[in-house]
C-alpha cells in the first residue's frame, strides 16, 4: 500500500461528480504534491482493466467513494470494489472518504456496510442538492482531511 495513492470509486452515471472531485484534488497535486489520484479513466486501450483496478485498489492508502443510487446498484462496485476497500480499511488502515452525491434510501443506507463510516456530508444533503458555494466548502473540507490523513 502506498499512503499517497488515492482510489476513486464511482458509477459512470455519476461522472460529473468525478470531474468535480478530480479538479479539487488537482489543486493538491499542483500546490502541495505528493499524491497520485487513480480512477478508471486511467485505463487505456489494451490494458487488462480488471487487473488495473485490482492493482490500484491494492496500492491505495485513500479511497473516495461517490455514493449514489447508481453506485449502490452497480454489481461491479458492490462485488468487486467495495469488499477489498472495506477489507483494506480494516486490516491496513486505508482511509475511506465517502461522499453522498445523490440521495439514497435511508433504510438501504442503514443496512449497508457504509453506515459505519463518517461521510463528508449528510445523506439528506447530497452534493446534487447543494449550491456551488456549498459544494466548494465540502470539497475544501475533503482536501483538508485528505492532507491531514496523508500527512502532507
Amino acid at each position: 500500500m502506498s499512503k499517497n495513492k488515492i482510489f476513486i470509486s464511482y458509477s459512470h452515471e455519476d461522472e460529473e461528480w468525478l470531474k468535480i472531485v478530480r479538479v479539487h484534488l488537482k489543486t493538491i497535486e499542483n500546490i502541495i504534491g505528493g499524491i497520485d489520484v487513480w480512477d478508471d479513466t486511467r485505463i487505456k486501450t489494451g490494458d487488462k482493466w480488471k487487473e488495473e483496478i485490482d492493482n490500484a485498489l491494492k496500492n491505495a492508502g485513500v479511497a473516495i467513494l461517490l455514493v449514489s443510487p447508481n453506485f449502490l446498484a452497480s454489481d461491479f462496485i458492490t462485488n468487486d470494489e467495495l469488499p477489498p476497500i472495506l477489507k483494506k480499511a480494516e486490516s491496513e488502515g486505508t482511509h475511506i472518504f465517502p461522499i453522498f452525491v445523490r440521495q439514497i434510501s435511508k433504510t438501504v443506507f442503514l443496512r449497508s456496510k457504509l453506515k459505519d463510516f463518517q461521510f463528508l456530508n449528510a445523506p439528506e444533503k447530497p452534493l446534487r442538492r447543494c449550491s456551488d458555494p456549498d459544494i466548494d466548502a465540502y470539497m475544501g473540507k475533503l482536501l483538508d482531511e485528505i492532507i491531514d490523513k496523508m500527512g502532507l
